[in-house]
């Protein structure tokens, strides 16, 4: 068969003169030549003896003067450059002994680096490819690899296996010198006390192809560990699994003009944030999962304050991101734990835990809440749009869970579940302050399984701005909780419908039920429709503060409702403190079955009074026969529409 004798450079950097279409060819090779065979892509050498050597896959070195062979047979004092027969015993013996262009090949075997040189094992222009089931260590001070101060590149290829432990031992591999870099391996270990398992510094440009890394600290750091600027770094990784103790990159002070592509299937940090101190440029991220075994206040990445970084993530799950950043613009792809934002831009698509101060956000795909005790959308400041599609329900309530105490919050298209198991009492959709634009459709589903029966209402609207564009659903219609299903509490703050469609199902709840006089209700051009004809607006009738005596021989309230039969309360000096009397008392109003009242105190448990409030529209409350108790009204009727500023109200049972 013909031999192609022409001048080849594959993809990755070596040159050969000539390409065999198989064995039957090599022995029509000359002698001294690198030369392809195209049956399985492997580069072989033939030597002066005109042995033909099986070298590697096709890897990126440069053309080189001679190879250099390390053996676990070889020997320091034999050794020579470019002679197989004579292979090196060590690395360091072989390193000394070649020069620049020239590529040390590491067969199979375990070695030992005691070298304490700055530059570890590296050499101006010498490259080392290590053939797989090489073990190499390294417990002696120093780095293993380092290019710092090497006018050109020492490059490490192939599928070692490396580890770094011991006193003084700093990193498997520097990189720096405004140089290019490629390091591969199998796999990389640092163990404590190493300061990292790689080093950056300035201008640098790496590919790093290692499969596995294991860090008892950070995997890189960045120079001198916070004393020095970072700037104009360009790292490219190709991995499967990466573990640290502390993070992946961390920079104790600032790296600027960065430009990171990670491609990875699992990212973890044991201890830490895993991305810190990035202040200019990009990251870009391609991973399945990106975990931290502590989460509690722990996140993908950390920005600062005066970054201008973009970041990207594709992954199926990662921990979230803190962006504070005011030119910083994060955009996620895939589900992420716990999210926050002070500054700058965040864009992301299923979230557990979202929370924001400030800057500009978006959630495109859903909030999804399991497990969490707070909120899972929380909003203090800045403006997030939330299109959020569905919820598993607040541990400690249920449905869209969020918080609006300062900035913007755009909800739109909801899905809302939960199972009993999950429901709790709590304040879990509320607005005390900041803007809630509600455009699409809010949905409280009807929870018949059993208790815990959760206070089932829509909307809690203490102060600030609630806009509704769309429509409350309020399903619940469960007798065994008979003040529920409510659209919206409201106490405080502007409500403006303009567009708005309010439904409920439960006979004594209301569409809106006002808690204080005077709350001003604004109808705008789009107008207001509910599914009843009447019972818009509720206010409650009436609350009483009821004291209970400290000398107490026994209790009696008598509380009596229009149109309702009066019923009488006792609770006997025996049954405790006067706190406990109080308490009492509210646990037995709250049980009746035929009062369309409701008993609560500031501080259950502790307090020596209660109040007692209507839940039905337009009823007075009377309280007499009271023995060792006071009352007085906390609040007398009156409510109201105002500020009708246009628009149609439409309330009709056919509206569906």
């Amino acid at each position: 068969m013909p031999i192609n004798i022409s001048r080849k450079s594959n993809g990755n950097g070596i040159n050969y003169t000539y390409e065999a279409d198989g064995p039957a060819d090599h022995a029509l090779i000359p002698n001294d030549i690198y030369f392809r065979d195209k049956t399985d892509s492997l580069i072989y050498y033939k030597n002066s003896a005109g042995t033909v050597l099986s070298l590697f896959n096709e890897i990126d070195t440069p053309t080189t003067d001679a190879l250099v062979h390390v053996m676990p047979s070889g020997s320091d004092a034999t050794g020579q450059r470019a002679d197989i027969s004579k292979p090196f015993l060590t690395l360091e013996a072989a390193r000394d002994a070649s020069l620049i262009g020239d590529t040390i090949i590491v067969y199979p075997g375990t070695y030992t680096v005691t070298t304490t040189d700055a530059n570890g094992l590296s050499k101006v222009g010498v490259h080392f490819y290590f053939y797989p089931g090489c073990t190499v260590s390294k417990a002696t001070a120093g780095p293993m690899f380092s290019n710092v101060g090497l006018a050109q590149a020492s490059n490490v290829y192939g599928k070692a296996v490396f580890s770094i432990s011991g006193t003084g031992t700093t990193f498997i591999a520097e990189f720096g010198n405004a140089l290019e870099h490629t390091f591969e391996a199998t796999s990389c270990t640092s163990i404590a006390p190493c300061v990292g398992t790689f080093m950056m510094r300035n201008n640098t440009v790496v590919t790093m192809n290692v499969d596995t890394v294991t860090s008892s600290s950070h995997i890189f750091a960045e120079y001198n560990h916070g004393t020095l600027l970072i700037v104009g770094t360009r790292l490219k990784i190709n991995g499967k699994n990466w573990t640290a103790n502390g993070g992946i990159i961390n920079g104790a002070y600032y790296m600027e003009d960065m430009d990171i592509l990670i491609n990875a299937n699992i990212l973890r940090s044991q201890t830490t944030t895993l991305f810190f101190g990035l202040s200019q440029g990009t990251l870009t991220i391609n991973a399945d999962r990106i975990l931290c075994d502590v989460p509690t206040n722990t996140y993908l990445f950390q920005i600062g304050n005066v970054s201008d970084v973009t970041i990207s993530v594709v992954c199926s799950f990662c921990i979230g991101a803190a962006v504070s950043g005011g030119n910083t613009k994060c955009y996620i792809q895939g589900r992420s734990r716990n999210n926050t934002i002070n500054s700058g831009y965040l864009e992301c698509s299923s979230v557990e835990r979202f929370t924001s101060s400030g800057g500009r956000s978006k959630i495109t795909q859903s909030l999804i809440d399991e497990s969490s005790t707070t909120y899972p959308l929380y909003v203090s400041g800045g403006i997030v749009d939330a299109n959020i599609m569905r919820t598993n329900g607040h541990f400690l309530t249920a449905g869209v869970d969020f918080e609006v105490t300062g900035g913007v919050l755009n909800l739109h298209t909801i899905e809302t579940f939960s199972s009993g198991a999950n429901r709790g009492t709590g304040v879990h959709r509320l607005v005390n302050g900041g803007t809630l634009n509600l455009y699409g459709d809010l949905v409280i589903p009807n929870f018949v399984d059993g208790p815990p029966y959760i206070s089932t209402y829509g909307i809690r609207l203490q102060s600030g701005t609630l806009n509704i564009y769309g429509a409350i659903y309020n399903l619940c219609n469960n007798a065994l909780v008979p003040a529920d299903g409510h659209g919206i509490i409201w106490s405080g703050g502007k409500l403006i419908c303009n567009g708005t469609r309010l439904y409920k199902y439960a006979a004594n709840a209301a569409h809106i039920r006002a808690t204080t006089a005077g709350l001003q209700l604004r109808v705008l051009a789009g107008g207001l429709s509910t599914n009843t004809n009447s019972g818009l607006l509720d206010g409650q009738s009436s609350i009483n503060r009821i004291v209970v005596a400290a000398n107490n021989l026994a209790t009696q309230v008598r509380i009596t409702v229009q149109g309702n039969p009066a019923e009488t309360f006792n609770v006997p000096i025996a049954f405790g403190t006067t706190a406990a009397i109080a308490a009492q008392l509210v646990t037995l109003i709250n049980a009746s079955g035929t009062l369309n009242a409701s008993a609560s105190q500031d501080n259950p448990g502790v307090d020596t009074y209660l109040y007692v409030t209507n839940d039905a529209v337009g009823l007075t409350q009377t309280i007499d026969n009271l023995i060792n108790t006071s009352t007085n009204p906390v609040r007398d009727p009156g409510y109201s529409f105002t500020e009708i500023a246009g628009g149609l109200i439409l309330q009709s049972t056919n509206i569906e």
